[in-house]
């Protein structure tokens, strides 16, 4: 079976400094998919436009991170509000460029005095929030582990999800570079498994973007899918 790959264009394509550029360079470069995690600084009619021009869809996106390096706020106590408007943004995101996946961002452990109970509480609340008003828009929320290493002191950094994004370990490179994963392997293991689902090409390119997609032939994959 024929795996679906989408690029992630907070990672991919950064050598066009524009989120719409950057999905132009993904349509031209033959993705009919793509995801980013935090589009809200970009007008939405110009995000609109290029996707639409490209006939590309968008897979996912995250919660608005916050300001001040929180990367969410589901988890952080006194937050509700925050939480809730942050929620608010990332659906109206959604429903106008039609993306069907929000992740909702837990927030990050910043200090020792925040009991873990407690965190996980409000976690708890926020996301049955979410889980109603995403049911409400037909949409469907994501939770993300991210592991200690990459972001220090985030609060989600075990469980199991529906969307998978790779990249190589540990320079977070194409999946055919040198690293500790064998993505041959890991890739053929998916179609095994029949995962029909869009993979995230969440890897930060060696060197040029386009250069660096023969990877994908290179293991019997198109990204025209």
């Amino acid at each position: 079976m024929a795996l679906k790959f989408c690029a992630n264009l907070s990672m991919m394509f950064t050598e066009h400094e524009t989120l719409k550029a950057r999905i132009e360079a993904a349509g031209k470069a033959g993705f009919h998919a793509f995801e980013v995690a935090f589009p809200y600084e970009a007008p939405l009619e110009d995000l609109h436009d290029v996707k639409e021009k490209y006939k590309m869809s968008l897979e996912l996106i995250n919660t608005f991170p916050g300001n001040e390096g929180q990367l969410g706020f589901a988890a952080l106590p006194g937050r509700e509000k925050e939480f809730r408007e942050s929620l608010e943004k990332a659906i109206s995101y959604a429903k106008a460029l039609k993306c069907k996946r929000i992740h909702v961002m837990s927030g990050k452990i910043f200090s020792s005095k925040i009991v873990d109970s407690a965190m996980s509480d409000i976690y708890f609340e926020n996301l049955s929030l979410a889980a109603d008003l995403l049911e409400e828009e037909r949409l469907i929320g994501l939770i993300e582990p991210i592991n200690n290493r990459t972001v220090p002191g985030y609060f989600m950094n075990s469980f199991k999800t529906e969307h998978i994004q790779i990249a190589q370990v540990p320079d977070r490179h194409e999946p055919n570079t040198i690293g500790e994963l064998n993505y041959k392997y890991v890739l053929k293991l998916l179609e095994d498994l029949k995962y029909d689902k869009w993979i995230g090409l969440e890897y930060i390119p060696e060197e040029d973007t386009s250069k660096g997609l023969s990877w994908l032939e290179e293991y019997g994959y198109s990204r025209r899918c």
